[in-house]
């Protein structure tokens, strides 16, 4: 083939956990293919606006981008319905829910009813991009639901408007880069967020209460290419790029740990109360449980076969935790035991043997491949 270079359009910033994967995808892929694979990037939305991600990638502004499912719910509906129940599917905490992107990976490469949805918008799936679990800052001490019933959140959407609500709090939709303010000003009391929301930007200053918790993970973005760049591919390129995937989830996997420990090592230094509450999380699952009943049940049109798409993703679901069991084998602490559970999101990416992991990532990658 011809030498390409493709146009990798990233909405956060070159150091943000995402940019560190797809820089690890690129660095493998250009190295695979003896340079014939090139890449230019384009950081913190210069080359597609954050909202427009999906129309930019789709039209071929980008050749590479981020597709983020709650900016473009009614562009993908089949994939915006499958994040409402997806957290419900699995209940693995820390560290486990949180270096497992691969599962998501292998089911919106392999699963029609997701791909034929990114198909639609012109775009074909990479590699997802999971977070979490979320957990809580508050300008004010909070232990268990009591505590946090009536208080206002900062949230960014599904799934975590409705898991707290259903903790009776009151949902507020304030951009992130606001979030600092508000809490000042007393606009909101509390913030969820991610591991790395918390660690970079600055809230601790302000919020001095940072309640562990096993909330679900963020979910519906992804690093997809543009469909006609993918077709124009030689099968061997192709196949460099899925390749490249087990790259990606690693770093991605480490850099997430990383900044994990960066959170409580900043909580620490900033004099922040740390907590974890056995009830609040017992609230958090039991809801998220119900939440994906429901949402199982409310399935768009065009999805034929609920039930099927479900049995899919568990199956998955289910291939990943035997390869996580043989190869990985750390699993969350109970949140009963704050100071466990602090050592635990402390351990960084040194608590990791990377190697099994990714031989796993491969092996669950295995069977798309060439998809």
């Amino acid at each position: 083939m011809e030498p390409v270079v493709l146009r990798v359009a990233m909405p956060q910033p070159e150091n943000s956990v995402a940019p560190v994967g797809m820089k690890a995808f690129a660095d493998y892929a250009t190295e695979a293919s003896d340079g014939k694979l090139g890449f230019e990037f384009f950081h913190s939305g210069t080359l597609i606006p954050v909202a427009e991600l999906l129309p930019g990638l789709s039209s071929g502004v980008a050749d590479i981008g981020m597709t983020i499912t709650p900016y473009a719910p009614d562009s993908l509906p089949n994939a915006a319905w499958t994040d409402r129940w997806a957290p419900s599917q699995i209940d693995w905490g820390f560290p486990k829910a949180s270096i497992s992107s691969v599962m998501k990976t292998r089911f919106s490469i392999e699963n029609d009813v997701v791909r034929s949805d990114m198909e639609s918008e012109n775009t074909v799936p990479l590699w997802s991009v999971d977070f979490g679990p979320y957990v809580m800052l508050c300008t004010e001490p909070a232990e268990t639901p009591a505590d946090l019933a009536g208080r206002s959140v900062r949230v960014g959407g599904e799934p975590h408007t409705t898991e707290v609500t259903n903790l009776g709090m009151t949902p507020s939709f304030i951009p992130g880069t606001d979030t600092y303010e508000a809490l000042q000003r007393g606009v909101i009391d509390c913030s969820y967020q991610d591991a790395s929301a918390a660690a970079t930007q600055g809230l601790m200053g302000v919020a001095k209460n940072l309640i562990l918790t096993d909330g679900s993970a963020s979910s519906g973005a992804a690093l997809s290419i543009n469909k006609d760049t993918w077709d124009s591919l030689p099968a061997e390129a192709q196949e460099i790029l899925r390749d490249a995937t087990v790259a990606a989830l690693t770093a991605y996997a480490q850099e997430t740990l990383r900044l994990y420990a960066a959170m409580i090592e900043l909580a620490q230094e900033e004099g922040v109360t740390i907590t974890s509450s056995a009830e609040l999380d017992e609230l958090l699952r039991n809801n998220r449980a119900a939440q994906g009943e429901a949402a199982i049940a409310d399935s768009p049109a065009s999805v034929a076969d609920p039930s099927a798409v479900v049995a899919d993703f568990q199956a998955i679901a289910g291939e990943w935790e035997q390869l996580w069991d043989q190869n990985i084998g750390l699993e969350r602490v109970d949140s009963a035991d704050t100071a466990g559970v602090i050592d635990s999101l402390s351990m960084g990416p040194d608590g990791v043997d990377w190697s099994s992991y990714e031989q796993a990532v491969a092996a669950l990658l295995e069977p798309v491949r060439q998809n």
